[in-house]
């Protein structure tokens, strides 16, 4: 399957982009010098022409974050090692932190370090706000716990199983005490009715590219009940200053395209940027209110590989107010350097570790950050220039950039037409809605050439998502019934499984969470495909 994917899209591809980057990816990938091929990069100042750019760019970053390539590297060590790396400089920064804190050794600092923290404690008071008379916000997330894990962790069985909880978040079992959810155990599982104390969190990780995992921590599941629950009151608070975080991805990349064009914006990421939120610098810069409940409410140990780690960092990817809380971090941070002359979703932006400032700002932005612990990524941070990136969108001089990425190698019809509809989705963003090919046809046909032929018919519009082939749409494959355009697509059928399966008690508590009363389907399972007529008018 893997060699058939190389001829069938990647050598095509690095032929017709036919510069001698994608000349020199083909070779070390015929060559199987796989750990050579993943470390090659660009760079966007060396360039002067978008066009030139995007191929190169494209040569270079289709497998990088391809999960399952022949590689040597361990991902999974990488992800330790980054997870050890990150708690040495969160040490680093909590100790000098701590004279900021105590007002203890503070040789070296000056008036105007002073007066910048202040300010900073300042925005951030304001921008919190009172802490909330109760977390009624609090809800389930998508995914496992502590002690809920494998395929069915649906809220129903989280529901259905005896809670996790760390000692110092025992103060939400009053608050639990009144939910649903735990007189259903409560009159149904008595014996599940009282939380396990654990000591944090457990460390795993997924696939982030090539080269690596992306380490991330499962909390126990009450402290993520209400984690999520203060993180949904935080959201709320920063959209009253201007930062909107469910628009914010869009808003990031329409202003990161104005910055490529004008220079008057700079975009800045941050390495391993959750994980280097430093305890002391929450410490310092929070209300102590506010302070007292996220740090009742976050773990203070990681299990790592059989091993308890007492933790350096304030929160972790994985704890259900990280992104939140450093979205918040940043915003004051960088706001403070000019109360007057900044103003949130105007001319500074935020959405967790991707930031926007004006251009003007950018060397003080990144001192700031560095002297609070954060470590500025040179590769995907630009102050000047033609370039800027944010929130997914890759912009050189106000045209869209950004490469296709191929995760997983694909297997099956549906990774086929996703590949496909990715390549045909990033050519035609680069030339401004086209729907011609260009240099990535070949490529695009030898997906559907993967297909079996009735699948491959199934073509319709990009809305239609990759339930389709997107085409032209003199190709679609419709029929009209009773004045209506119904376009045949290819569509997941879910595992539902029926509500009998849970206590009645559970899922009349599930009902008023907004379960589905057909049955729930366990995120990501399914049973297999189908052929369907899908209404599109």
């Amino acid at each position: 399957m893997f060699n058939e994917f190389l001829e069938r899209v990647v050598y095509p591809l690095l032929d017709d982009l036919d510069t001698a980057v994608a000349l020199k990816m083909k070779i070390l990938m015929r060559n199987g010098e796989w750990d050579s091929a993943i470390a090659v990069r660009v760079d966007p100042s060396h360039y002067d022409c978008p066009e030139r750019f995007f191929r190169d760019n494209q040569a270079v970053e289709l497998l990088r974050k391809c999960s399952n390539l022949p590689s040597k590297v361990d991902k999974r060590a990488a992800a330790v090692e980054l997870f050890h790396s990150a708690e040495k400089q969160c040490s680093r920064t909590n100790i000098r932190l701590q004279d900021l804190i105590s007002n203890t050794n503070l040789v070296g600092y000056d008036e105007r370090v002073y007066s910048y923290v202040k300010r900073v404690k300042s925005l951030v008071k304001g921008v919190l706000g009172a802490l909330p008379k109760d977390l009624d916000a609090a809800r389930f997330g998508p995914g496992a716990t502590f002690h809920d894990r494998g395929v069915f962790i649906t809220t129903l069985d989280k529901m259905s199983n005896r809670p996790t909880l760390t000692t110092d978040a025992s103060w939400v079992t009053d608050l639990w005490g009144k939910t649903l959810w735990f007189r259903a155990l409560a009159s149904e599982r008595p014996y599940l009715s009282s939380p396990m104390m654990v000591q944090g969190n457990r460390f795993t990780s997924v696939p982030k590219d090539a080269t690596k995992d992306r380490g991330i921590c499962i909390e126990p599941s009450l402290n993520l009940f209400y984690q999520l629950g203060t993180g949904s009151t935080m959201r709320k608070r920063l959209k009253r200053v201007g930062i909107d975080l469910e628009q914010g991805q869009t808003v990031h990349r329409r202003v990161a395209c104005e910055g490529s064009l004008t220079g008057a914006f700079a975009t800045i990421d941050l390495s391993s940027a959750s994980d280097t939120v430093a305890k002391k610098l929450v410490q310092l810069l929070l209300p102590s209110d506010w302070f007292t409940l996220l740090d009742s409410l976050r773990s203070k140990k990681t299990l790592l590989d059989g091993k308890w780690y007492f933790l350096e960092k304030f929160s972790s990817m994985g704890n259900g107010f990280t992104f939140e809380l450093e979205t918040l971090l940043f915003l004051c941070l960088l706001w403070a350097l000019d109360e007057d002359g900044l103003v949130p979703g105007v001319n500074l932006f935020v959405y967790g570790d991707d930031i926007i400032i004006p251009a003007s700002y950018y060397e003080d932005a990144i001192a700031a950050l560095r002297f609070f612990g954060f470590t500025p990524n040179p590769r995907k941070s630009f102050g000047s220039g033609y370039f800027r990136e944010s929130c997914g969108g890759d912009f050189f001089f106000g045209r869209p950039v950004r490469a296709h990425y191929v995760k997983e190698i694909p297997c099956s019809p549906p990774e086929w037409i996703a590949l496909a509809n990715g390549l045909r989705r990033v050519v035609s963003n680069h030339n401004g809605g086209s729907f011609g090919l260009g240099p990535f046809h070949r490529a695009w046909a030898g997906c559907l050439a993967a297909l079996p032929s009735d699948i491959r018919r199934l073509r319709g519009p990009q809305a239609l998502g990759d339930s389709v082939v997107t085409d032209y749409e003199a190709n679609w494959s419709v029929r009209w019934e009773g004045g209506i355009r119904y376009v045949r697509a290819l569509v997941p059928v879910p595992r539902v499984l029926p509500l009998h399966h849970w206590s009645p008690a559970t899922v009349l508590a599930g009902a008023l969470l907004g379960c589905d009363s057909d049955g729930i389907a366990p995120r990501g399972v399914v049973t297999g495909h189908k052929q369907k007529w899908i209404p599109f008018s």
